[in-house]
């Protein structure tokens, strides 16, 4: 058996593995959100609730930070359960104030 002959079938394995992935590539795209941003809506909207779930920003240790909320009585709330029993709420008010001061005061 010679030397080339031990190397094909090395080749032929690779070109069937790089065949496999780039199929699992295009099988499994991306699919992309629809939920809408605090940056994207207008004033009005936004007091009125009319989104159900919309990307807020919040605080957290001198960084600002995102995630998707749901609308209830009046706010957007998300709870993030932590582990060990704990969670935290991040909720935002739904008023006009609160719309000012992430558009204007924070630039978002």
């Amino acid at each position: 058996m010679g030397y080339s002959q031990l190397k094909l079938p090395s080749l032929q394995r690779l070109k069937e593995i790089t065949k496999k992935v780039q199929h699992r590539g295009k099988k499994s795209g991306r699919i992309y959100s629809t939920v809408i941003s605090l940056k994207q809506i207008t004033k009005q909207e936004f007091i009125t609730g009319r989104h159900k779930n919309l990307v807020i920003p919040y605080e957290e240790g001198g960084k600002i930070k995102t995630i998707i909320a749901d609308y209830k009585n009046g706010q957007y709330i998300k709870v993030i359960p932590q582990g060990r029993g704990k969670s935290k709420t991040i909720s935002l008010k739904v008023n006009g104030a609160t719309y000012d001061y992430w558009k204007k005061k924070k630039g978002w």
